[in-house]
């Protein structure tokens, strides 16, 4: 099936979920007790990965599970966020963002 008609849909939902995922972040540094941004940034590397898997950009879905993974043990309570996490996650985060910029650009 040719999925290339779905790039400008999936190209602005990525978007939409890497701006949430900002916004979400920055609710963390002010903070980082904040169990419903954990879950949402969660929520978006999770439909990031479902949706990069369906349009078969397997390394981007590859970037987002891991930062699901990455979330995890913060999202079930075993971890708290700290400054160290949180950097990990801008970088992850910024790590998609350059993913979904190859992908909009044919790479």
């Amino acid at each position: 099936m040719d999925l290339s008609k779905y790039l400008p849909i999936f190209l602005t939902d990525s978007q939409e979920h890497l701006q949430r995922m900002d916004e979400f972040l920055l609710r963390l540094e002010r903070s980082p007790e904040d169990g419903q941004a954990i879950d949402a940034l969660f929520r978006s590397a999770h439909s990031l990965k479902g949706m990069a898997s369906t349009m078969g950009f397997d390394e981007l879905a590859k970037v987002a599970h891991s930062l699901e993974s990455f979330l995890d043990p913060y999202r079930k309570g075993l971890q708290r966020i700290d400054r160290k996490a949180i950097d990990l996650l801008l970088q992850g985060v910024d790590l998609l963002r350059t993913s979904v910029a190859q992908v909009a650009e044919g790479k």
